[in-house]
């Protein structure tokens, strides 16, 4: 058992820092992935439909079970509304379009939504926990990675070194 808990422990440092490269939260050159995703009204789609070329995006992958999550969403949706350079989603993992459809509106979401219920594209981000925020930039590259809840001002800190990298 112990075992098992370092070993997400491991993991989770992993990821948060960007899949063991200098501790900076950096990834390298990793593209975003090109997997299959559903919306919300059940099609299925790209996640790269995720992701408008030249412009960077910030992705919150969650769930309705995720404490955190929640309390994040929606500091993710009031960026997406003040800072106009950078598009923000959401991806939940693991729950029904209805709840999602429920969860949303009970928190006046409006930012876009996508469903990973067959976990493709959190396996390929190596996601091992959430709240997961990705940092992706205009050219597609994810240059950042964060495990764990964000506030207000990191999100915005964020947003302004997606920007600030052109």
């Amino acid at each position: 058992m112990r075992r098992a808990l370092l070993g997400v422990a491991a993991a989770s440092m992993l990821f948060a820092t960007g899949c063991g490269d200098d501790g900076s939260g950096s990834s390298g050159s990793q593209q975003w992935p090109d997997v299959a995703v559903q919306q919300v009204d059940g099609a299925t789609v790209s996640s790269s439909a995720m992701v408008t070329p030249g412009r960077p995006a910030i992705v919150s992958l969650w769930a309705t079970t995720c404490v955190p999550c929640k309390a994040e969403l929606p500091r993710l949706q009031a960026l997406g509304t003040s800072q106009r350079g950078v598009d923000v989603a959401g991806v939940n993992l693991g729950d029904d379009a209805s709840a999602i459809r429920t969860y949303t509106s009970d928190l006046g979401l409006t930012m876009p939504m996508w469903i990973d219920g067959e976990s493709r594209l959190s396996e390929s981000l190596g996601v091992v926990g959430l709240p997961a925020t990705i940092f992706v930039d205009g050219a597609g590259r994810i240059v950042e990675r964060h495990l764990g809840e964000l506030s207000a001002e990191q999100l915005q800190d964020g947003a302004e070194r997606l920007l600030s990298e052109g």
